[in-house]
């Protein structure tokens, strides 16, 4: 998913939290629900025992992919004998501290997080900090900030590779597209963080096929509607194009709107995310390619984070930062599986399996994940601050041989994977691990 940038009053980090504001930013909003097993039914050296609370925050709740992500999360709190609560803020920074302000303060112990705008990520991150509350978040977070610059409670933060995913999903078009032909790229929001690296994405994989053409690269905001118009236009004044690449999902519903409008059925298109609208479109030939990125999965992955660390679990310095494993989808039969594992009931992972707490010695990540290297993430969002330098502690846990050799460890403990059959559907760039640059 994208995060949108948004402003942070003055006013709203200084001002305390109003009792009716916590009241109406705090609605809950529970999907995916069902009773928790309660903390008497565990043994009392069970960490399940201790009946802890946690939050699932998060910037949207009128898509797919963020119901997918509540129910990735309530799965994993009932499976581990907690509580959970939905918190959206609906893109509101004000609302977004106010979440984090009051966690404490009404009972809870942990978070899972997924902020809009990256740049408010210091100010909850130490307010959690601050009040003794456990984190781990996933997707956006403010340029060469890093646990280590907080504290121990922002336990883990994991992301997909947008410079990888958008580079492999543009493999599969230009390769679609025979090598040649013209190509229009409709981006998300200007100076947005997944926006910048999936175009450093598709950049890349236009240096590897000159005989592709951009012709035209105008945003569509991440939002079917906003898209629509923008690519009739484009449609109009490049009349010859072969394809068109959109950084999200949503955007790509809007394109196929516009193609389908205009009676055209030879353009490619391609989208990012593997929301259900997009998965009918590659199961019916209408798209060609998407890159899923697990939404439920990751949003339960992090609950189970905030349950080892209130555990007693520590991570090793390479641990806190990570890549979480996805793979574009390239087939009707994949697409189809996908929507049927993802968006067609219960999910088949074992968070109990996931967790160290309870099984120190054969917890199983059930995914791929892999160190982030920070200097060079980082550097491709924004140039280093004068005068900042990684922390110690990252910096000398991450030589190449560290990173490596974390990134070995979750291999060789990959038991199960949950994605494997959908992974056999896919062909050629399909299906392939993408952690690393």
């Amino acid at each position: 998913m994208a995060n949108s940038a948004l402003s942070l009053t003055r006013r709203s980090l200084l001002a305390g939290t109003a009792a009716a504001a916590v009241t109406a930013a705090l609605a809950a909003c529970n999907r995916g629900g069902g009773p928790t097993p309660a903390a008497a039914s565990f043994a009392a050296d069970d960490p399940r025992s201790k009946g802890w609370r946690t939050v699932n925050h998060y910037f949207s709740s009128n898509n797919a992919f963020f119901n997918s992500w509540q129910q990735g999360s309530n799965e994993a709190a009932r499976a581990l004998g907690m509580t959970n609560e939905a918190q959206v803020d609906n893109s509101n920074n004000d609302k977004a501290l106010t979440i984090f302000r009051s966690a404490a303060t009404r009972g809870f112990n942990g978070m899972t997080s997924m902020v809009a705008d990256p740049g408010i990520s210091k100010i909850v991150l130490s307010t959690a900090q601050t009040n003794g509350t456990v984190v781990a978040n996933a997707w956006n977070v403010a340029p060469w900030l890093t646990p280590f610059d907080i504290g121990d409670k922002w336990v883990q933060f994991i992301a997909p590779n947008d410079v990888a995913g958008a580079q492999a999903v543009a493999n599969v078009l230009f390769d679609a597209m025979g090598g040649e032909g013209e190509l229009i790229h409709i981006t998300g929001v200007p100076g947005n963080t997944a926006d910048l690296l999936r175009t450093e994405g598709l950049d890349r994989a236009l240096k590897k096929f000159p005989g592709v053409k951009l012709v035209a690269r105008e945003p569509g905001k991440f939002n079917r509607g906003a898209t629509e118009p923008v690519i009739s236009a484009l449609l109009t004044a490049h009349p010859n194009v072969k394809a068109v690449f959109c950084q999200n999902d949503d955007e790509a519903m809007g394109v196929l709107a516009a193609l389908s409008a205009r009676g055209r059925k030879d353009v490619l298109v391609t989208g990012i995310d593997g929301i259900p609208d997009m998965l009918d479109a590659i199961a019916s030939g209408r798209a060609l390619a998407t890159w899923a990125q697990h939404g439920g999965f990751a949003a339960g992955w992090l609950t189970v984070q905030v349950f080892d660390a209130l555990a007693g679990v520590t991570l090793d310095p390479l641990e806190r930062m990570m890549w979480l494993g996805t793979f574009v989808i390239n087939t009707p039969e994949a697409a189809s599986a996908y929507k049927k594992m993802m968006y067609g009931g219960a999910f088949p992972f074992d968070y109990v399996k996931m967790s160290r707490a309870l099984h120190p010695k054969d917890w199983d990540p059930q995914n791929s994940f892999a160190p982030i290297d920070l200097e060079k993430y980082y550097t491709l969002i924004q140039p280093k601050p004068s005068g900042y330098e990684l922390p110690a502690k990252y910096t000398d846990a991450a030589s190449a041989a560290g990173i490596e050799a974390v990134a070995k460890s979750y291999s060789q403990r990959l038991g199960t994977d949950p994605f494997a059959n959908v992974r056999k559907l896919c062909k050629g760039e399909g299906g392939r691990d993408l952690t690393g640059f």
